[in-house]
């Protein structure tokens, strides 16, 4: 129920904004959506994969009045992500501390980028939420903090301004080491969705199917060796629903939307982007554990096309929902069918802490 009310609200706001546009509901109907995510989220209780991982290790934390150089630069952790998690530390050894610091830095960038890029904020939230939500809000804490700093940057990006976007990068890559993808993006804003991009996808594939499996045995350290083949050995192709959700939702699905809005120039540099996302989507059939990090950063340009392209009134009806009810239907599907919906639901806050002993085992069953 608690996430209920989140797709609700979003559809019952987004149908009237649809319809009237008033200003007024991007104001206070808008923030306090943003403030319900805010409390729901931080105030959790052992809910999300990572977030147990992050509260059973959060007391070897230094807290920050603790912290010396080395503790700053010879974790695991990137620096600023270190940092927060010290800082957070050093407020308080309790950990929703952390999670609604986390939740106000991720949401205020995210809230702000679907009011500037969307046609409707409240249905670009609602396709990010189902897509990804709580994939950013309990599992990749530090990764999406770095997504957050990508999206305060996306205008830089988009317009050229190489200082400050590469400055941003570095904050980026400052919360989570993956955002070293984001040095390379410039070189690929120019991609087109043509028969140039598709002789490109092929010879992608052609390299993933050659490389992957003797990609183990070309890496010299046993320990990162093995963590591949453990890696790809628990997240590989395992099964017929494993194939269909991925295929739908970061191949099929990118390219209907992709054909459909090819001649809108409007958006040209989000269709270059959702190239890009296709490509890394491609990858994730192979090596899921490395293409999907880097696809994390492009989900959002991928929310913006398509709900910008599912509110345009002049896209035929038929149109719109041949993209968004396959969209649903793989997103609700492959969380009942696969059991990830073990890693937030049941639905505990601090307010009724409860440990969920299935959650537990699936956790244990990935990282161990």
């Amino acid at each position: 129920m608690v996430y209920l009310f989140i797709i609700l609200y979003c559809l019952i706001l987004g149908y009237f904004y649809q319809h009237n546009h008033t200003a007024a509901l991007l104001r206070t109907p808008y923030w306090i959506l943003f403030f319900y995510v805010v409390v729901l989220f931080g105030l959790r209780f052992r809910v999300g994969m990572d977030t147990l991982n992050y509260m059973d290790s959060y007391h070897l934390v230094t807290p920050l009045n603790q912290m010396t150089f080395s503790d700053l630069f010879g974790q695991h952790y990137a620096p600023l992500s270190q940092l927060l998690f010290s800082f957070c530390r050093m407020l308080s050894p309790e950990f929703y501390v952390l999670q609604i610091i986390h939740m106000v830095l991720l949401n205020i960038p995210l809230f702000l980028f679907l009011k500037r890029q969307t046609l409707n904020p409240y249905y670009a939230y609602l396709l990010f939420f189902i897509m990804a939500g709580t994939y950013f809000y309990t599992d990749i804490l530090r990764e999406s903090l770095a997504i957050a700093v990508f999206l305060l940057n996306y205008e830089n990006l988009k317009n050229r301004r190489w200082l400050p976007y590469y400055l941003l990068c570095i904050v980026s890559i400052g919360f989570h080491y993956t955002a070293l993808f984001l040095l390379f993006l410039p070189l690929l804003r120019n991609v087109k969705f043509n028969t140039t991009y598709l002789l490109v996808i092929l010879a992608f594939v052609a390299v993933c199917m050659l490389l992957l499996p003797r990609l183990s045995n070309l890496i010299s350290d046993d320990i990162l060796a093995n963590e591949i083949s453990n890696k790809t050995s628990k997240f590989g192709l395992v099964n017929i629903r494993w194939f269909l959700f991925r295929l739908i939702r970061y191949s099929l699905l990118s390219a209907i939307l992709l054909f459909l809005s090819r001649k809108e120039s409007e958006y040209h540099f989000e269709i270059s982007l959702v190239c890009i996302y296709l490509l890394m989507g491609i990858g994730v059939f192979f090596f899921e554990e490395f293409f999907v990090r880097f696809s994390n950063y492009l989900s959002l340009p991928f929310v913006v096309l398509m709900c910008n392209y599912i509110c345009r009134r002049t896209t035929a009806q038929l149109l719109k929902q041949f993209i968004i009810i396959p969209f649903l239907i793989v997103n609700i599907w492959v969380q009942l069918h696969d059991n990830y919906y073990v890693m937030y639901l049941p639905y505990y806050s601090i307010f009724n802490p409860q440990i969920d002993f299935q959650r537990e085992a699936t956790r244990d069953f990935y990282f161990t």
